[in-house]
């Protein structure tokens, strides 16, 4: 345990890790500046005025960190491909997450929790020579410095939400006075395409908010402004709770009938072997000592929804498969009925040239074939 002071150091460094200390009090708990290569993680982190704090650092990462009782939980400058995921930070006294956005390029910030703060998320565009007055600069200039120098925008208009500075997803913003304050001059994004899309924000996740989930896709229908000031847009807001409204959360349904389940038919003599009201077509359903069908031209052509033996109908799936109809339409689900040939073994009812529905459906829905005991 580390009591005063900075917790660990790293100044101008290529490689390091920082990981599995409990810090308290102090400065900063876990500073770099001008490194690369850097790994911070499972550290606990309380009392300090800084967490975090890296500044002009490139190729590295910050995850599943604790940081509580800070000023500023974790702070970022002018730093290049950097991840930060997996963190929960609380009440902190000015930012939770602050980022210089000045000279940044591809930070990725996905899968944190901000909460109980003064503000949950910062992002500033201004240049720092030295952001953190208590940290010394090299006294020869850094190598790779020239490479977070960026000129500001032309005539001085917003820059668009690229995402070139850095990518904001997936992460939590709860209980903090200020949700976001975002300068306009910044390119970060605050949300990934779908189906990643953006982030949980406690003021902007309930239909009484404002959120709106008509499609049950988990996302709010309308953007959320995060920062009035700025008109910065979170695109893809999360919803809360997706699953609080009754069929909300509804997944796609492949059903596989039972043996015998399907209707087999003969390609060559153009006739249904399966169900049928003749015995003659038995021979047509034998299989070979290995397990292939003596007849080469069987396939399986349908789910059985009914059948009539001996004149008398008699309901299978009908009722299921209409059902599955209206599941479509009443959640906007896929639900749809494969039928496969059922005298096959298993491996060669999976193989595409035997039943090359079957294989297709299980590739679309991306089910595991896995054996499983």
């Amino acid at each position: 345990m580390v009591s005063v002071g900075s917790g660990a150091d790293f100044f101008n460094v290529s490689g390091g890790e920082a990981s599995g200390n409990t810090i308290t009090a102090g400065s900063v708990g876990i500073t770099s500046n001008f490194s690369d290569g850097l790994t911070v993680r499972d550290n606990t982190i309380t009392g300090a005025d800084h967490g975090i704090a890296f500044d002009r650092v490139a190729t590295s990462s910050v995850t599943q960190n604790t940081v509580s009782n800070t000023g500023t939980g974790i702070y970022l400058s002018s730093v290049q491909n950097v991840d930060i995921s997996g963190n929960q930070v609380s009440h902190a006294a000015v930012d939770a997450f602050y980022l210089n956005a000045y000279g940044s390029s591809g930070n990725v910030i996905h899968g944190n929790v901000f909460r109980d703060s003064a503000t949950g998320i910062a992002v500033d565009a201004t240049f720092a020579e030295a952001p953190l007055a208590s940290m010394s600069l090299p006294l020869a200039p850094f190598s790779a410095y020239a490479a977070f120098q960026i000129a500001p925008p032309p005539g001085g208009g917003a820059v668009a939400t690229t995402g070139a500075e850095g990518v904001v997803f997936g992460n939590r913003f709860i209980n903090n006075s200020i949700p976001a304050n975002v300068s306009p001059f910044s390119s970060v994004r605050f949300y990934n395409p779908l189906p990643e899309g953006g982030n949980t924000w406690d003021t902007y996740d309930e239909s009484s908010e404002g959120c709106v989930d008509a499609d049950h896709d988990g996302f709010c229908d309308s953007p959320y402004v995060i920062d009035p000031a700025s008109g910065v847009l979170d695109q893809y807001p999360h919803v809360a709770n997706p699953c609080a409204v009754p069929g909300s959360c509804v997944s796609n349904v492949l059903f596989l009938p039972g043996i015998e389940g399907s209707t087999l038919y003969d390609e060559a003599a153009g006739k249904t072997v399966w169900l049928s009201d003749s015995d003659a077509t038995a021979d047509d359903l034998r299989l070979d000592a290995d397990g292939t069908s003596v007849n080469p031209n069987i396939t399986a052509s349908g789910v059985i929804a009914s059948a009539s033996l001996y004149g008398i109908t008699h309901t299978v799936y009908g009722d299921l498969l209409q059902e599955m109809q209206n599941w479509q339409t009443k959640y906007n689900i896929i639900a749809t009925s494969t039928p496969y040939d059922w005298r096959l073994g298993y491996d060669t009812l999976l193989h595409p040239v035997h039943s090359r529905v079957l294989a297709k459906e299980i590739s679309r829905f991306r089910i595991s074939t896995k054996r499983r005991c």
